[in-house]
């Protein structure tokens, strides 16, 4: 399963994408809020 998670604080994010990881989650991080915004609605980051 994928999970696109969306933190700007990098100690958080590293620890939940960790955590994730070890569970057997692809996960990308996504750190800028624009580009979180265009990336969680597009249908291509679903579908990679």
């Amino acid at each position: 399963m994928k999970i696109l998670l969306i933190e700007d604080d990098d100690r958080i994010a590293e620890a939940l994408a960790e955590a994730f990881g070890d569970r057997n989650y692809n996960v990308d991080v996504a750190r800028d809020r624009k580009f979180d915004h265009q990336l969680a609605t597009l249908e291509l980051w679903m579908n990679y």
